[in-house]
């Protein structure tokens, strides 16, 4: 298209948005809502899966090694953990270090009867870089002859992991959900508009006008519509967010959330892009489905 027909195009489009303004501020005024809830849905996947990474990574495994464990075998050992993908930390714990600190935890316990055996073994806590990992690394451990027993918070990591599946699946249906609500908001805004225009339209037909003059000021009138509502969403969220982040990081300073991080800054970039395509494609659509009617 020339120059002056993306004009006309432009000025059709703002035509359109004037002329059923109450309509387009309504839609506009949906979207917004739809994406506010929309990017505030996704920060919340986007915590709830750090909280429970963050859970899961101070999870230890406790590995009780056997009492024929040789100083070598256990370095050894220990350099293997080390250079394995995934893990964070491994250190090591000896028998005595461990009767030591239970005795001190347990001050007020009297051990005589014990005597000078130290019933507890070596040990290793290992700790790996995301929950999923536990379970592998446990396996490991249980198979190698040098270990007893293993340990860990099983039940916990479990749970965290089947809440993480849960959020990922549940999360995609209502994202998808919300998106599809979207576009059909915009769909049936824009028909509205083609509707009211249709004898315009068979004019513009009738001239030879083509099906790109006729559909792109339809389109771009979709793109007005979720533009604005974007760039409004996009803004309501960051500005509320960083609110909400400054009084909770007040209060719980240590609490794991995200708008220091890229994924934060990713939504708010991502809630105004995905406007904007909803509303294009939803011009396109509604154009198209409009058109195809009245060649019928």
């Amino acid at each position: 298209m020339q120059f002056s027909q993306w004009e006309f195009a432009v000025q059709e489009a703002w035509k359109g948005f004037i002329r059923g303004r109450l309509m387009s501020l309504i839609a506009v005024f949906t979207i917004t809502l739809i994406l506010v809830i929309f990017g505030y849905f996704m920060l919340l996947l986007l915590n709830i899966h750090a909280l429970t990474e963050t859970i899961g990574s101070q999870l230890e495994i406790s590995a009780y090694l056997s009492d024929k464990a040789t100083d070598s075998q256990i370095q050894t050992m220990i350099l293997q953990l080390k250079s394995q993908p995934g893990t964070r930390k491994v250190q090591f714990i000896s028998r005595e270090e461990a009767w030591q600190q239970f005795q001190k935890d347990f001050s007020g316990v009297n051990f005589n009867s014990i005597g000078d055996e130290n019933p507890l073994p070596h040990t290793l806590k290992i700790q790996v870089n995301h929950l999923y990992q536990i379970p592998a690394f446990t396996s490991q451990l249980k198979a190698n002859e040098l270990v007893d027993d293993v340990q860990y918070g099983g039940e916990l990591a479990e749970r965290l992991q089947r809440l993480g599946q849960f959020i990922n699946i549940a999360g995609s249906i209502l994202i998808g959900l919300r998106m599809i609500f979207v576009l059909f908001l915009v769909v049936n805004t824009i028909q509205m508009t083609v509707l009211a225009r249709s004898s315009e339209i068979e004019i513009m037909q009738l001239v030879g006008a083509t099906n790109a003059i006729i559909q792109i000021p339809f389109i771009m009138e979709g793109f007005m519509m979720s533009t604005i509502a974007a760039a409004l969403a996009s803004i309501l969220i960051k500005v509320s967010y960083s609110f909400l982040l400054y009084r909770i990081s007040a209060e719980l300073p240590f609490f794991p959330l995200l708008l220091r991080s890229l994924e934060a800054n990713a939504v708010f970039v991502g809630i105004f892009f995905l406007g904007l395509l909803l509303g294009g494609l939803g011009g396109l659509i509604s154009v198209n489905r409009s058109l195809g009617q009245k060649r019928v």
